[in-house]
């Protein structure tokens, strides 16, 4: 079972998964809640899920999912990125060769085609700023001029002034007490880690305990 908010991330493990012979994915989701509903009716194997997304969080689904089905064998392995020097993430967000900036404009991009919306994406800079008090990237598009833009599809015009921001993310970093703290409340432990050589990035396993 699959659960995460983000179409493409959960397509990729959807599609990675089903080219292994003995598995199949049974059941998606979108949030923590559809987490503990599909748990309930497949009784999956393995579920992979996403720690933050809308309605109920990947964590409190995973505690949820622990108390209902105590019985249930469970490993989770996830990658995290790691707290590390502020202006180390805000230049690997706003990298010179412009990555990212092509990533995250690439959203409006979508909107163009899907909603039949008339955004110039030319005309809008990232801006990205670490928030150090609530240990995350926050990711923005500022537009470069007043413009009113059509979705005609949602029938609706947005208005945004020269210097307007359009929030797209909210990047999380953790450190590894954090990930221990987070694991001890919904039933697992940390119990191994990996980490580069310079320690910004952790792959992790958690066991239940």
């Amino acid at each position: 079972m699959v659960i995460d908010d983000q179409a493409v991330v959960r397509q990729g493990f959807v599609a990675l998964i089903n080219t292994v012979a003995d598995m199949e994915v049974i059941a998606e989701g979108i949030n923590g809640q559809q987490a503990i509903d599909l748990y309930r009716q497949h009784k999956p194997d393995v579920t992979l899920i996403d720690l933050r997304m809308p309605v109920v969080g990947g964590v409190e689904a995973i505690g949820t999912i622990r108390r209902e089905f105590p019985e249930a064998r469970q490993e989770w392995q996830r990658y995290f990125k790691l707290k590390k020097d502020p202006r180390i993430l805000e230049a690997a967000y706003n990298d010179t060769l412009g990555v990212t900036s092509a990533f995250v404009r690439n959203q409006l991009a979508r909107i163009n085609h899907e909603l039949d919306a008339d955004f110039d994406v030319r005309q809008f800079k990232l801006v990205s700023i670490y928030n150090g008090a609530e240990g995350r990237v926050e990711v923005y598009l500022e537009s470069s001029r007043a413009q009113t833009v059509p979705v005609r599809k949602l029938e609706m015009q947005i208005a945004l002034e020269a210097g307007e921001r359009i929030h797209m993310e909210h990047s999380y970093k953790y450190d590894l007490v954090q990930l221990s703290s987070m694991a001890a409340g919904s039933g697992f432990e940390r119990a191994r880690t990996w980490m580069d050589s310079r320690e910004y990035f952790s792959s992790n396993l958690f066991l239940a305990v």
